[in-house]
């Protein structure tokens, strides 16, 4: 269980031996304020509520409240009290940045004077190279002050025990070293007194140690809340009737989810005091009439269509519905490992029952620690919110961090170890490219018509969708066998398609009945355009076919049926938008000419236009037919 939350001081050195380095290295300062960086931004995407404070020493000036009372610790700079770490803190450490024991001392008083009262662990993290000049005549003091407050120290710098490390590598023969080198300067006098002293002081605290060559890579993660764990079921585990066994349940692995987005007002932005931006939603429910009455949110339920009709669905209505269960754990049977599959262990529902404490039998240990992997999705967003705070100028992004490129691959032991099933999914499903099929255009239909050695047009019928690319919509059109009224395009394009037999003929029956179906039937000109539709879609498929002499005859009769007739408005929409004959130009197997098939739509287009009834005479017969229903 994690600790309520910390107070942490961060005792930075500033002095004169952390600004050098051998050429092209970065100095320990960098890497310190860069560290510190790091430290804070992992608290402040976490949403922890962690204190932190910040004490430089080797500063030009003083300000600490020791120096204030007694007149000591000179050259200490309280920079930041304790509190909740924010920008302001992290752009002080990003564009700004006394004797190490008196700094300790100072991070102390620090500590003591403002945690008071608080439930916390208290820590201190020191950064320095230890080259600034100290006493070490209170030191047993500074450690019994450190012990009794419960302090825990951790001190970034020089690598305290890199000597027998040295020889623990040179005598270890598993394997060459993975330690990263580190490029520093050479040790003065004063840094190795000031190594011995804090080498002294870390093992009665039992405190750690991280040199600044290890610790970039270790804060190179934003991290995720900590977060107390807590059961997702607790009861009996039930065994047939009479064996039940109590057991603990916890979700194996939940995805840590990105905060939501915040809407903030940019005029308060700009404004002297802009205070929290936040911007405030106010919802309310409105009647559609016209005083716009307001309705009480309690007196507003969930509705659903059923046709033209809205039917509420209440609280009470959605309760009854569900099914009253009981909270229980059954063994319903048991199976072999090999029938559960590794995709079903993903997943918030995946729970693992760990044993009670006390358990003897419960110390296995997890190869992959979930605890210290991290989402490179969460990683790269937080990186760009902390380059735009600390770069509001700069529109860019930044490059992607070569830690968190480095989790989008696996590493090379599993790359090894998985290398033969790999290879086996590559030869089992291979990637072929297939060539986009060349779109068909006039010299591709009409060709095998005129092919023929005589020159005799060809009696064979082309299909232009014979070489048409295989596609689930194919599968779906399937069970189609006649034209109907409700998708009738389709359902001929369907039909006349199909290659294990030739229904030109039939389907094109089927769309001339279809036709005259939706003219006749129609109330007013409701389906005219539907009609007007399947007539071009049936000129269009007779030329490709051939079949030019069939919708010739069609129109003819068409037009003899409807024109002065019942449905001659339609025959109006096919003169004006020029609806002809198939002419000898567009097939060569018409016996019409371009003359008669402009005349055709000239014939009776006088008589129609007497006999036209204005538009609003349909709408007024729909309503006195609604009244003598009424």
């Amino acid at each position: 269980m994690a600790a309520a939350k910390d107070a942490v001081v961060i005792i930075l050195d500033v002095g004169p031996s952390m600004c050098q380095a051998p050429p092209g290295h970065s100095t320990s300062l960098e890497i310190s304020v860069k560290a510190v960086n790091m430290i804070i931004q992992r608290k402040m995407f976490a949403n922890t509520k962690d204190e932190f404070a910040l004490v430089l020493f080797g500063t030009e000036g003083t300000s600490n409240q020791l120096n204030e009372n007694d007149g000591e610790y000179e050259n200490i700079t309280v920079a930041r009290r304790l509190g909740l770490p924010d920008l302001e803190l992290l752009r002080f450490i990003h564009d700004q940045i006394a004797p190490v024991i008196d700094a300790i001392v100072v991070g102390v008083d620090l500590l003591r004077e403002q945690t008071v009262g608080k439930k916390c662990e208290k820590k201190i993290y020191l950064f320095s190279d230890l080259g600034s000049p100290f006493g070490n005549d209170q030191l047993e003091t500074i450690t019994e002050g450190l012990k009794s407050l419960q302090v825990h120290l951790t001190l970034i710098g020089p690598d305290l025990y890199d000597d027998e490390d040295e020889i623990t590598c040179a005598t270890d023969g598993s394997g060459p070293s993975t330690s990263v080198p580190d490029h520093r300067k050479e040790r003065t006098p004063q840094q190795v007194a000031g190594e011995n002293c804090m080498r002294q002081m870390l093992e009665a605290l039992d405190g750690e140690t991280y040199s600044f060559s290890h610790v970039l890579p270790m804060l190179s993660f934003f991290q995720t809340r900590s977060i107390k764990q807590t059961t997702v079921f607790r009861g009996p585990l039930e065994i047939g009737s009479q064996l039940k066994i109590n057991v603990y349940g916890y979700n194996r692995v939940r995805e840590e989810k990105l905060p939501p987005w915040k809407k903030l007002s940019a005029v308060s932005q700009m404004s002297p005091n802009p205070d929290t931006m936040e911007v405030q939603m106010q919802r309310s429910y409105h009647l559609i009439d016209e005083d716009d009455t307001e309705v009480d949110k309690e007196n507003v339920a969930q509705g659903y269509r059923y046709g033209k009709t809205l039917v509420p669905l209440t609280k009470i209505d959605k309760d009854s519905m569900k099914l009253p269960t009981e909270r229980c754990l059954s063994l319903l049977c048991f199976t072999s490992n090999e029938n559960v599959r590794r995709y079903q262990y993903v997943g918030d529902n995946v729970i693992a029952f760990v044993p009670q404490p006390g358990d003897q039998n419960g110390q296995a240990t997890e190869a992959l620690k979930c605890s210290r992997t991290f989402n490179p999705a969460r990683q790269r967003v937080f990186q760009c919110i902390q380059h735009r705070a600390l770069n509001p100028d700069d529109p860019s992004l930044p490059d992607l961090d070569p830690v968190i490129a480095s989790y989008l691959e696996p590493s090379t032991e599993f790359k090894a170890r998985c290398a033969p099933e790999c290879m086996k999914i590559k030869d089992m499903f291979r990637l072929e490219k297939i060539e986009k099929k060349k779109e068909y255009t006039a010299e591709h239909i009409f060709k095998p018509i005129v092919d023929k050695p005589n020159g005799e047009p060809s009696t064979s019928r082309t299909n232009a969708f014979d070489e048409t690319d295989f596609s689930m919509a194919s599968l779906a059109r399937g069970s189609i066998t006649k034209v109907g009224t409700v998708d009738p395009v389709g359902d001929f394009r369907t039909l006349i398609t199909r290659r294990d037999e030739d229904r030109f003929d039939e389907a094109a029956k089927q769309m001339r009945e279809c036709i005259v179906q939706l003219v006749l039937d129609a109330f007013g000109d409701q389906f005219y355009s539907k009609a007007l539709q399947c007539v071009n879609v049936l000129r269009e498929e007779a030329i490709k076919a051939g079949e030019s002499l069939m919708f010739n005859t069609f129109l003819q009769e068409l037009k003899e049926k409807i024109v002065n007739k019942l449905g001659h408005r339609f025959w109006l929409l096919i003169v004006k938008k020029e609806v002809t004959l198939i002419s000898q130009t567009e097939s060569p197997d018409s016996n019409v000419t371009d003359n008669q098939a402009k005349e055709f739509l000239e014939g009776h287009d006088g008589a129609v236009e007497k006999e036209e009834r204005p538009a609003n005479d349909y709408t007024d017969d729909a309503e006195d037919l609604l009244e003598l229903m009424e």
